[in-house]
């Protein structure tokens, strides 16, 4: 059980403990990925990817991989529930965790690309007017840009103590959903982090705004002489990726049913759903999953994760003048670690890489796009325990691949 131990040491050790969705999941960008072989057939991969499996102890694992040559494969491992004796299949759908936060950036990005905003249009441009504005940290220096790179000098909502405590007060009512300016409230009225583009500070809070700028922008649209919109941020994300890229296993998870999703099983140190083995119960998440909403918000499968980060690096969700901004504006996470716009962006002994890893109450997802060998690959499991990291099992593997060569 976690021990809350005042405010700051509280949020960096639950922060290490579920990984910030990319760092921990990684591992250690500079430990040479461990020996596979080529991996050629897809029963190479399947075989090397049960290994990997087995010694992380997950209940079940999904993987998909896209190589040079742009064929492509999936492979299942293990259970997507345990009790019920069900396998986990290529199919088999889990929570994306904060790889979601990828997509939300190329919806924002999209925008920019037709005038609708700009990255470095300042957050008051569209929120000066509501009565929370003036206690946000650096409220008056925050922008679109700050927010997407998480420079923004947020504190991040889901690990503070006092979302802790408000979700356990709810889990006696399983539909409540947050709404998004009680989300913004758990971080009003503290001390920045630091001033706005002088540091790296993974924040949910940050993707919930970016959220809600699409949707506000959407209304307005004052920047272009076009009749608005009401959408969604998840109609949006529909009508522009999920829809053109044939994404059919990614849903939204505003609700708290899904079909084909996996049981998950989580972790007994996890803040959120700490007294619990499963996240579902008979099929139903014990806690809303609406309340993620942009900052991962959707059900998925690593074939999907696969695609559309595929899809982002080629250029397909925006222009090459985004493309850019999206790997060069970087805050630094450590020496081997960047956060782009929307994406990590790791250096790693078999070659730079840009993706992102997710964590839900669990659930884990880890995606990585390797530049120069051009291949792709995408793992989640239906557990929630973030150790030892699943970005290390497809660095393992995607060495294997890459080793391969194109042809394979």
């Amino acid at each position: 059980m976690v021990k809350w131990m005042g405010k700051d040491r509280q949020y960096l050790r639950v922060a290490a403990l579920v990984g910030i969705t990319g760092v921990v999941l990684l591992g250690s960008c500079s430990e040479e990925p461990e020996k596979q072989g080529q991996l050629c057939s897809i029963d190479d991969f399947a075989l090397a990817f049960e290994e990997e499996a087995q010694l992380r102890n997950l209940p079940g694992a999904v993987g998909a991989f896209i190589r040079a040559n742009g064929s492509s494969d999936s492979v299942a491992y293990g259970f997507s529930d345990v009790e019920a004796n069900r396998p986990m299949a290529i199919d088999s759908r889990l929570m994306s965790g904060s790889t979601g936060k990828m997509l939300a950036a190329a919806v924002a990005l999209g925008l920019v690309d037709e005038g609708v905003l700009g990255l470095d249009t300042p957050l008051s441009s569209w929120f000066a007017d509501e009565p929370w504005f003036p206690r946000l940290p650096n409220a008056n220096d925050i922008t679109l840009r700050s927010l997407l790179n998480h420079s923004s000098g947020l504190y991040d909502h889901p690990f503070l103590e006092e979302f802790a405590v408000a979700i356990a007060e709810h889990l006696d009512d399983p539909d409540f959903v947050f709404s998004k300016q009680e989300i913004i409230e758990f971080v009003l009225d503290r001390e920045p982090l630091f001033p706005v583009g002088s540091g790296h500070g993974y924040t949910d809070t940050g993707y919930y705004l970016v959220g809600m700028i699409i949707e506000q922008s959407l209304k307005a649209k004052t920047l272009r002489d076009v009749d608005p919109e009401d959408k969604s941020y998840y109609d949006v994300l529909q009508e522009r990726i999920l829809s053109p890229l044939g994404l059919n296993l990614t849903t939204r998870s505003d609700s708290r049913t899904h079909e084909g999703l996996a049981q998950g099983y989580i972790n007994p140190e996890n803040p959120i759903l700490k007294n619990y083995r499963t996240t579902l119960n008979n099929g139903v998440f014990r806690i809303h999953p609406g309340n993620e909403w942009t900052g991962g918000g959707l059900v998925t499968n690593p074939k999907d994760m696969a695609r559309w980060t595929r899809a982002m690096v080629a250029g397909e969700l925006f222009s090459a003048e985004m493309l850019d901004e999206m790997f060069t504006s970087r805050s630094q996470v450590d020496p081997q670690i960047d956060y782009g716009l929307g994406v990590f962006i790791y250096k790693t002994p078999i070659g730079d890489a840009v993706g992102h890893g997710g964590w839900f109450p669990g659930y884990q997802s880890f995606v990585a796009h390797f530049v120069d060998a051009n291949v792709t690959i995408a793992i989640q499991t239906n557990s929630g325990d973030p150790t030892p990291p699943i970005g290390q099992m497809a660095m393992n593997l995607a060495k294997g691949v890459i080793e391969c060569g194109a042809g394979a």
